[in-house]
């Protein structure tokens, strides 16, 4: 069971088309994939133009990428025409995704209780048995699902992913069965609200129960520390934490279709 979401980028920017200022795109680099990949990666984020295949182009050429370099976008998932124009340009479908939202005050808590565990911060001692959860918990994200992307590569981006956010001091909290590190939560506090960013438990303990135990858990310690909402990303393809966020309350918003392209 796992639940991700994407590492901060840089501020937004805008090309423009040569023939003229009213057609752009704007973008944001991403230099966390790009220390993992070493190569340059950007999120195309907008346009406005006619002809989007050709302004790509010529971005391609204006940013002097090159062979490796990958780019990705999302759309929403009812967008058809720019999801054609994007397609056209190169891009290919990867994923559709979509954001788990609750507002905890709205949370039935009490319905959860038998579930709700004590949580503990990670520390030096348990951070590797959170990494060896994350070893084989992490094969069905984004990129191990790019054909054009080797599962090596896939799986330091998201292990470097991991330990990067421990060692920036992120909150990362799990819980024990049987004395046993059985699964953790990655989250971020952003004022009032808490973006949830991972959910992995051990795959020896999936269809077990331990993953609702997990999400209840996370939940009442967030309510505890006085969050007042919680969301997120995560894959439509996920029908585990799907059925798990449904049944403990979470509404679905904004599907969106994520492609990606790299250059040749």
């Amino acid at each position: 069971m796992k639940l991700s979401f994407d590492v901060d980028r840089t501020e937004e920017q805008r090309y423009c088309a040569p023939s003229s200022e009213n057609e752009y795109l704007i973008y944001r680099e991403c230099p966390f994939e790009m220390a993992c990949f070493q190569n340059t990666t950007i999120e195309i984020l907008e346009w406005n133009v006619r002809n989007f295949p050709q302004l790509f182009s010529s971005f391609i050429k204006e940013k002097e990428l090159a062979h490796g370099d990958f780019l990705f976008l999302r759309l929403p998932a009812l967008d058809i025409n720019n999801i054609k124009q994007a397609e056209a340009a190169g891009f290919y479908f990867i994923e559709c995704s979509i954001i788990p939202y609750i507002r905890l005050r709205t949370w039935d808590r009490e319905k959860f209780t038998r579930l709700i565990q004590p949580m503990e911060r990670a520390t030096p001692a348990t951070i590797p048995a959170v990494e060896e959860i994350s070893r084989s918990a992490f094969q069905g994200g984004r990129f191990s699902l790019d054909p054009n992307l080797d599962n090596d590569r896939a799986d330091f981006r998201y292990l470097s992913w991991l330990r990067n956010a421990y060692e920036n001091g992120e909150d990362i909290q799990i819980i024990r069965h049987h004395g046993e590190v059985a699964g953790f939560s990655l989250l971020r506090f952003e004022q009032e609200k808490v973006v949830y960013r991972l959910a992995f438990i051990r795959t020896d303990l999936q269809n077990t129960g331990i993953g609702m135990m997990l999400f209840a858990s996370t939940m009442a310690y967030c309510m505890d520390l006085g969050v007042k909402q919680i969301d997120g990303g995560i894959s439509m393809a996920n029908l585990p934490v799907l059925n798990t966020m449904t049944s403990l309350g979470f509404i679905f918003r904004d599907p969106t279709i994520v492609l990606h392209y790299y250059v040749h």
